[in-house]
C-alpha cells in the first residue's frame, strides 16, 4: 500500500503472544508504513531500521515526497531514539542485507522478523500501460519479495510478515498491474511458508480510510455493498494484531464474507477460506433454542453486526481436564458431525489422484 518503497522488520512471537522487543524492523515512511511504525513503536518499544529508495539527507531534493517523508522519519525519530533510516533498494540484496548488518550492529540485536510493504499503485487501464510502467509496478512486489526472501535466509528464525492487497484476490479496476503483483506475493508467501512453517505470513488488506494508496479509495456503498470496507486505522491495527496471533500463511482482511463475490471467489482460491462464525450448543439443552441456520445479533467492538451459525452437536467434546475440546469441534462440519475423508471413487479420480501423489511425492489411496 505504499507509493515507492516500503518495508519493516521485526515481529517475534513469544509463546502464544506477540512482541516485539528491542527488534530491528526495516519499514516505509508513507502512509500505512508510517502507521505500523508508530504502532510498534508505541506497543512493543521496538528499534527501527526503515528503509526506502529515497535519500532523505540532500537538502537539494525538496520534492513534496520528500520532504513528506522527511516529516515522518523527525515523527518517528521524536518518538524513539531507536530508529535509522538508509536509502537502499530493497531489490538489491546485496545492500539490503548490508544495511540490516550495520542495523544490527548499532543496536546491538540480530534481526528477527521482516515486515515488507513495497508497492507502486499507479491507477491506469491496461491499455495504457507501457513495459516501462509494468516493470516500475512489478518490480518491488516479485523482485523485492525474492530479496526479502534471500535476507530471510541469513536469519531463519526471523518472521517474514508481506503486507498485500486483496485485490490480488478479487482485481480491481485501474490496478491490472498492480493486482497480479499482489498475487505474486500472496502466491509466492503460501510457497515459502513451506520451509518456513509458521514464520511466514502475508497480510492482504481491502483499504484504509485515507491512508497510503486507499486515500485516493473512493468505493463507498457501492464498494461495501460488493462485500469491501475501507477500514480506519483502528480497525487495521487490531486487524494486524489478530492476524499476527493466528499466523496462517494467507490472510485476507476487510471483507464481509456473507456476499456471494467474496464468498465464491475465496471459497475457490485454495490457501484462503472465508472464515465463518459457528455456534455449537448439545441438544440435550434446548433442541429448538437455536436451529442450524445463519444468525444476527452479535457486534463487533465498532458497532458492526458478526453474523453466525448456530450448529446442534449430540454432545460438546471435552479434553481430559473437562474443558470443551475446541480442536475436536474445529473438525465438526457446521451442520454437526465429523468431517469425513473420502478417497477416489471412479477410475477417473484414481489416476487423477495417482497424477497428484506422485507429482507431490505422497502417498497413494
Amino acid at each position: 500500500f505504499k507509493q515507492k518503497t516500503a518495508y519493516e522488520i521485526g515481529v517475534r512471537l513469544v509463546g502464544s503472544e506477540m512482541c516485539i522487543r528491542d527488534s530491528l524492523i526495516t519499514g516505509g515512511l508513507g502512509g500505512v508504513g508510517a502507521l505500523l511504525s508508530k504502532h510498534l513503536l508505541e506497543r512493543y518499544d521496538a528499534k527501527l531500521l526503515i528503509i526506502g529508495r529515497t535519500s532523505l539527507s540532500s537538502e537539494a531534493n525538496t520534492s513534496p515526497l520528500t520532504s513528506h517523508r522527511r516529516a515522518e522519519l523527525a515523527k518517528l525519530q521524536e518518538q524513539s531514539r531507536y530508529v535509522m533510516y538508509e536509502a537502499v533498494d530493497v531489490c538489491d540484496e546485496q545492500a539490503l542485507a548490508a544495511a540490516v548488518e550495520r542495523a544490527s550492529t548499532h543496536f546491538q540485536r540480530r534481526l528477527d522478523g521482516i515486515l515488507h510493504l513495497a508497492g507502486n499503485t499507479p491507477a491506469r487501464p491496461l491499455l495504457e500501460e507501457s513495459a516501462e510502467s509494468i516493470e516500475e509496478t512489478l518490480r518491488p512486489k516479485l523482485r523485492g519479495a525474492l530479496s526479502i526472501a534471500s535476507l530471510a535466509e541469513l536469519y531463519p528464525t526471523a518472521r517474514v510478515i508481506f503486507i498485500s492487497s486483496s485485490a490480488g484476490f478479487f482485481g480491481g479496476t485501474m490496478v491490472g498491474i498492480y493486482a497480479s503483483a499482489c498475487a505474486f506475493e500472496q502466491t509466492f508467501t503460501a510457497f515459502i511458508s513451506a520451509r518456513r512453517q509458521g514464520t511466514t505470513h502475508c497480510i492482504c488488506f481491502s483499504a484504509w480510510q485515507g491512508i497510503g494508496a486507499s486515500r485516493h479509495f473512493h468505493g463507498g456503498e457501492a464498494a461495501r455493498a460488493r462485500g469491501f470496507f475501507a477500514m480506519s486505522p483502528e480497525q487495521g491495527l487490531l486487524s494486524f494484531e489478530a492476524v499476527l496471533r493466528a499466523w496462517t500463511p494467507v490472510t485476507v482482511v476487510g471483507l464481509d464474507n456473507t456476499k456471494p463475490t467474496v464468498l465464491q471467489t475465496l471459497d475457490h482460491h485454495g490457501p484462503v477460506a472465508a472464515q465463518k462464525l459457528v455456534a455449537f450448543y448439545a441438544q440435550s439443552r434446548n433442541p429448538s433454542a437455536l436451529p442450524s441456520t445463519q444468525h444476527e445479533g452479535l457486534e463487533d467492538r465498532f458497532g458492526r453486526p458478526v453474523p453466525y451459525l448456530a450448529s446442534r452437536v449430540p454432545d460438546l467434546p471435552r479434553n481430559s481436564q473437562g474443558e470443551i475440546d475446541r480442536e475436536s469441534l474445529a473438525t465438526m462440519q457446521t451442520l454437526g458431525g465429523p468431517r469425513v475423508r473420502i478417497g477416489p471413487r471412479t477410475a477417473v479420480e484414481r489416476q487423477i489422484s495417482a497424477i497428484f501423489c506422485q507429482i507431490l511425492k505422497a502417498v497413494s489411496y
